[in-house]
């Protein structure tokens, strides 16, 4: 009797992945901890619960037109979803494109994304939750 070789990781990512309120992404901002690899900053925020990593997508209009911004979005969120279940669970992280993202490909962006996160995770349970900064 042959087996079945075993069934590969769940990859889809449904919609409670995803932060939706601003003030969960202002959190992230204020009160975690980033950390920066090659073309990605991902700033990581300990939600405690150990439940999936959960992500938002910061692409400001300094990138460029629609068409730049949102083939970023797409190449983060994908890196996203293929290094989930291999990210710190318990975890919202706040992904951003740095300068160097313009020429990256999905490796990159993928082996990048997984050692900012990871790193930053690591600070946050070492550090603790950062000071928010005064707004002007």
């Amino acid at each position: 009797m042959s087996e079945s070789p075993p069934a590969p990781p769940d990859l889809r990512l449904p919609r409670g992945s995803r932060i939706t309120k601003g003030r969960e992404v202002r959190r992230g901002f204020d009160l975690g901890r980033s950390a920066a690899s090659g073309p990605v900053v991902v700033y990581a925020f300990g939600r405690g619960d150990g439940r999936p990593p959960r992500y938002a997508l910061v692409v400001g209009a300094k990138w460029g037109d629609a068409v730049t911004r949102n083939r970023q979005r797409r190449l983060l969120r994908e890196a996203f979803r293929t290094s989930r279940p291999g990210l710190p669970a318990g975890f919202d992280f706040v992904l951003l494109p740095r300068s160097k993202f313009a020429g990256a490909v999905m490796a990159q962006v993928r082996d990048a994304l997984c050692d900012a996160a990871r790193r930053a995770a690591r600070r946050f349970g070492e550090e603790g939750p950062g000071v928010p900064r005064e707004r002007t």
